[in-house]
């Protein structure tokens, strides 16, 4: 594994769960200038880490997830020495663009159009997260649809543990509502503090738990002042102990994916819809392709991009805890029957076992 050094993890390198992960500094941006930093300065830390790994023995496969989509340069010289180039496609990067800056077909958006379609190009497999970004990998990159494998990103049935409510988490509170993710521009923050306002003028007694972090988080906290909302709210930051995150879900009543109305969260399945559904939470969502196709009866929808229809669907489920449950337990049992990471990983396994076949048998050109 080769990736970023964090301020949870800034080793260099460590060994976790038999894996080896070689870490490198990288500055962040916000700004799409910052970015193109961002970009050439991973570019050149990451195509350094590969040469020194590839100086002790041939690397089988290159698996390469997006954003960005910058690599596919060194798909030719590491093909050339035996190595495959697999694309793992995450996000819609153009189309994430255009929802966290707010643009249109400028510049920018068209350079990244064209790193995807050169990332497809050099890849020997891709993996995609659902049947949307199949049909664009298919259509506007012209992938063969057998180099195409659908991998969900659901998660492990054996991540977390379903607790016991904790009534402390609420803060006093009737109810209490969770969002889980990022917490950018892109995520719709600000739609569920609108709502949650709501529910309070409504006479609803709820608190509101934050999980997350990200460059949006500042607005989203001056909204909830601003509504004199604050005190119902609290900010809890990332939460990367499993333990903790599974005693935080467990104490939810409902969980909320507040996901604005964009080409990119249209098409992209959240993994908070999932997790939210491990711990049996019903969901309150404005109604995209993806989430629907994800949560199906786990979730009540809203109009899209409504905060008056995003607080009716909370107070649906919160005022009727007989139908919380149905919608919650069906949830639960759609994670474990269909979309748990254990029923993607033969998948993965799949795709790896036939690109090792491909070297084996000494087809690589």
């Amino acid at each position: 594994m080769v990736c970023p050094a964090t301020d949870d993890f800034p080793a260099k390198f460590e060994r976790l769960e038999d894996v080896d992960i070689h870490r490198f500094a990288l500055p962040l941006g916000e700004t799409p200038a910052r970015l193109a930093v961002e970009f050439a300065v991973g570019f050149v830390q990451v195509t350094l880490k590969l040469a020194k790994l590839r100086a002790r023995g041939r690397i089988d496969v290159l698996h390469v997830c997006n954003p960005p989509e910058i690599y596919w340069p060194l798909a030719y010289p590491l093909r050339a020495l035996g190595t495959r180039f697999l694309f793992d496609h995450h996000d819609l990067a153009p189309e994430m663009y255009r929802a966290k800056f707010r643009k249109g077909n400028d510049l920018v958006h068209r350079i990244l159009l064209f790193l995807e379609r050169r990332t497809y190009a050099a890849a020997d497999a891709a993996l995609v997260t659902n049947e949307s970004y199949r049909r664009i990998a298919t259509g506007r990159t012209k992938m063969s649809t057998e180099s195409v494998t659908t991998v969900r990103s659901g998660p492990s049935v054996e991540r977390f543990a379903v607790m016991s409510q904790d009534l402390t988490v609420r803060k006093g509170a009737e109810h209490l509502l969770v969002f889980l993710g990022e917490v950018g521009e892109q995520d719709g923050v600000e739609a569920l503090v609108e709502a949650s306002a709501e529910l309070l003028r409504r006479g609803i007694d709820v608190h509101t738990l934050v999980i997350g972090d990200g460059p949006g988080k500042a607005a989203v906290e001056d909204l909830a002042a601003e509504l004199g909302v604050a005190n119902t709210f609290s900010f809890v930051g990332r939460v990367s102990d499993d333990a903790e995150l599974s005693r935080l879900l467990s104490s939810a009543d409902v969980g909320v994916v507040p996901d604005p109305n964009t080409d990119w969260s249209r098409h992209s399945t959240m993994n908070k819809v999932m997790e939210y559904m491990f711990f049996g939470l019903a969901i309150a969502a404005f109604d995209l392709i993806e989430t629907r196709v994800s949560a199906e009866e786990a979730a009540i929808y809203a109009t899209p991009d409504d905060t008056s229809s995003l607080a009716d669907a909370i107070q649906t489920l919160l005022l009727d805890p007989q139908e919380r449950s149905r919608r919650g337990e069906f949830g639960r049992q759609r994670l474990h029957q269909s979309l748990s990471w254990e029923h993607s990983a033969p998948e993965l396994l799949s795709v790896y076992a036939e690109l090792t076949r491909q070297n084996s048998a000494g087809s690589v050109s």
